[in-house]
């Protein structure tokens, strides 16, 4: 593809995705023949779709940021030779907009309206990360997608922390009644995560009274976002809260 609209479309997201966008220009124009071809032209209609649409600035900084994550991490992985999904999800003969198209606008969307400009990465490594996941459906992959966007970063954290580790003891965030207003809105985050009914997310289960595991959805989550590369920083910031509370109490 020779169009130079979308290269200089990501030089938008430069600022959040870095790196990220020089390589992404090349996706169009390196991936190899066969099956990376349609999935070049897919990304390549989608994004020109998308890009033509009026944003303010920093819209469409977030969402050329996904878009060149995205086509970076897809790239990447045609160039060592993964292969992609084979279920129909670059498919377009049945209709014009195919699965994956429509995943794509879903994510470029989502990733515009993204205050919390650090989940914007974890949206562009979803989709590059469906792209090659034949085991979640697109319907499961839509679910998991509002999820992603419901889902604050604090949220996002507390994940990487529970998939790095295989499980996590919240008993001293349980705590009945915490008397600072940051502590007892971790702990509503925490328990937002869990299934215990049809408005909570299900991304954690409860394995005893106070230890967190991943649910099936969470590993799904935690996978396909690319949480285990939420910084240390991040990380080890969350534990230290977590951790002061076990010694107070």
């Amino acid at each position: 593809m020779t169009d130079q609209s979308i290269p200089r479309f990501l030089q938008y997201g430069a600022d959040l995705a870095g790196a990220s966008v020089g390589y992404a220009a090349e996706f169009f124009h390196k991936v190899p023949v066969g099956t990376g071809g349609p999935i070049a032209v897919g990304v390549a209609s989608v994004v020109n779709e998308i890009a033509a649409r009026f944003y303010s600035p920093r819209e469409r900084v977030r969402i050329s940021a996904a878009t060149a994550i995205a086509a970076e991490r897809v790239s990447a992985q045609l160039i060592a030779g993964v292969q992609p999904r084979s279920d129909g999800f670059f498919d377009n003969t049945v209709s014009r907009y195919c699965p994956g198209s429509e995943l794509l606008e879903a994510v470029l969307l989502k990733a515009r309206d993204s205050f919390e400009e650090r989940k914007v990465r974890h949206l562009g490594i979803f989709y590059a990360n469906l792209v090659f996941a034949d085991y979640v459906s697109p319907q499961t992959a839509h679910l998991l997608l509002k999820q992603l966007e419901r889902l604050s970063y604090r949220q996002l954290t507390l994940l990487a922390i529970v998939g790095s580790k295989g499980s996590l003891d919240v008993e001293a965030l349980r705590s009945p009644n915490h008397a600072v207003p940051e502590m007892e809105a971790l702990k509503r985050e925490e328990m937002d995560l869990h299934s215990s009914d049809l408005g909570t997310m299900g991304l954690l289960l409860g394995v005893s009274s106070w230890i967190d595991e991943l649910s099936t959805l969470g590993r799904a989550m935690y996978d396909l976002s690319g949480l285990e590369e939420i910084p240390e920083s991040d990380k080890s910031a969350l534990e230290n809260v977590l951790q002061s509370l076990q010694i107070s109490g």
